[in-house]
């Protein structure tokens, strides 16, 4: 198990040795000085990282390099001490109970988990299928059209704690959303895409018209809405694959004149 918002922020380094070496050093100050903490507890408190989602806890500490764990006991009693400190006596009968109560806690929580990554599953094949995964879809219509979990869950919530982070929610609150998010990889196909729609009508311009200001060229031929704001007309120009452009002039933009090659 794993995944608490206990102990830390997110995971920076990019590479899963770096990530399982920061998740041994948050369970590490976590275990602190406690003579030992049950290992489904631990695994609850510390989050654990976005390329470790089914790790077991166990092995990553079993795999520590400077061997600091020791993981004792069986089932729902497994626990981690530190190395060198000495084992636990046996659970009195309070502390068993307590063990008890946390598995059943466990076992309800795992459930949940599962129960909520199928309903998501649902809802990203059911997008996918609409033809257009990208186009918002009210969520009262999936509640609608999927059959619910036999769990209680609210749909926004399951969607904006997933995990892969494929969901993006949309409108206010009487009007709900849901669309896929788009890789990182096709939001900047789209974004060329709408860089080279404005070179085809910057282009298409200067066809009717042999040269124009640069500052005058942006106000009448007009950048596409969806355009992130980091993409400027000089530099569009500057860096056309097909080179169809020449600017002249120096200073600021206002003396640039642009000219089809």
């Amino acid at each position: 198990y794993g995944g608490g918002s206990g102990d830390g922020g997110p995971y920076v380094n990019s590479s899963a040795e770096q990530q399982e070496n920061e998740w041994r050093h948050r369970l590490d100050r976590k275990l602190g000085k406690k003579q030992y903490m049950l290992l489904s507890t631990l695994g609850l408190q510390v989050p654990r990282p976005p390329l470790h989602p089914s790790t077991p806890l166990m092995d990553a500490l079993g795999r520590d390099p400077l061997k600091r764990f020791v993981v004792f006991g069986d089932g729902p009693s497994m626990a981690v001490r530190r190395a060198g400190s000495e084992a636990p006596a046996a659970l009195t009968s309070k502390q068993q109970a307590r063990v008890d109560e946390e598995a059943k806690f466990l076992a309800k929580y795992k459930v949940r988990v599962e129960e909520e990554e199928k309903y998501r599953t649902k809802i990203a094949e059911h997008l996918r299928e609409s033809g257009d995964p990208f186009r918002p879809q009210l969520l009262t219509d999936i509640g609608l059209e999927l059959e619910r979990p036999p769990i209680k869950v609210d749909m926004k919530l399951v969607l904006q704690n997933d995990p892969k982070k494929r969901f993006e929610i949309v409108g206010d609150a009487s009007t709900h959303g849901v669309r896929m998010k788009k890789t990182e990889r096709e939001e900047e196909r789209d974004q060329e895409e709408l860089e080279e729609d404005w070179r085809h009508r910057l282009d298409i311009f200067l066809s009717r018209q042999p040269q124009e200001g640069l500052l005058v060229l942006r106000h009448k031929v007009k950048r596409p809405d969806a355009l992130s704001s980091r993409v400027n007309i000089k530099r569009l120009l500057q860096f056309d694959p097909h080179q169809r452009f020449e600017l002249t002039g120096k200073g600021s933009n206002a003396n640039i004149i642009v000219r089809k090659r």
